[in-house]
């Protein structure tokens, strides 16, 4: 799903970069995915590999598997989600990130410029109707800055009437991450070199409007985000003490 599985759809080849494959491998074939991965590329592995489906895309793995399309890369056949599944993974992936880059609602708008002429909106947006919602929303951003025609989709009426905290968000993000400049500590390093960076480390890290009502399943309305994203920077902090405190690793 995405990078690759979305760039096939570009008009052009190399209009789509991208660094890494996700891959997504049934859930029990997950430690053996991983094994035959690293003995492959020796560590330096450019597939992030996930185990199923995230349950925030709302579907089973079997129910997903079951619309694969099959599609050959170079010389090899891979399954890729169906368009109705990966535009809704590609909405709601963006939105759990915050939609950090410009290029992922660019995607957003080559899966809706390219959906074949029998498409099932129901699979799109899916019976949750909170999801339903952010998925529109995704949608309208498409619309709003690319211009993207949705007069014919189901969710034009929500498209064209976002919440008006929602489209400064997402291009103060762009812009923070454009002029990010960012030198904390190595996750490996002192505990008391966090201290230190404790101010910039927080800064770097309070989260944005859209990703903290993703995170808390908060829906997107004309609500104040600041008591949202306080309630999850403080998930986020309990959860980073305690990968601090287990001596791991990706604590960040």
């Amino acid at each position: 799903m995405k990078g690759p599985a979305i760039a096939r759809l570009y008009a052009e080849r190399g209009l789509r970069p991208f660094d890494d494959l996700d891959l997504c491998v049934r859930p029990d074939q997950y430690r053996t995915a991983l094994a035959m991965l690293r003995g492959w590329m020796s560590g330096l592995t450019p597939v992030d590999l996930h185990r199923g489906f995230p349950r925030l895309y709302g579907r089973s793995w079997e129910e997903l598997c079951a619309r694969t399309q099959m599609v050959t890369f170079g010389e090899t056949d891979v399954h890729v989600l169906s368009p109705e599944d990966h535009l809704r993974v590609l909405c709601l992936h963006q939105l759990k990130h915050g939609a950090p880059s410009p290029l992922w609602l660019c995607d957003v708008a080559v899966a809706l410029e390219t959906r074949p002429p029998v498409f099932d909106w129901d699979r799109v947006l899916g019976p949750d109707r909170r999801q339903a919602d952010w998925v529109a929303c995704a949608i309208g951003l498409a619309h709003q800055f690319l211009e993207v025609p949705i007069d014919d989709t189901p969710v034009a009426s929500r498209a064209q009437r976002l919440p008006g905290w929602l489209a400064p968000s997402v291009l103060q993000q762009w812009a923070h991450h454009a002029a990010a400049d960012f030198h904390g500590p190595h996750a490996s390093a002192p505990a008391w070199r966090f201290l230190i960076h404790a101010p910039g480390t927080l800064r770097h890290y309070w989260p944005n409007p859209v990703a903290a009502s993703v995170h808390l399943h908060v829906p997107f309305n004309g609500i104040p985000r600041v008591p949202i994203q306080a309630v999850d920077a403080f998930g986020r902090l309990i959860r980073f003490c305690v990968r601090r405190i287990l001596g791991r690793r990706n604590a960040w």
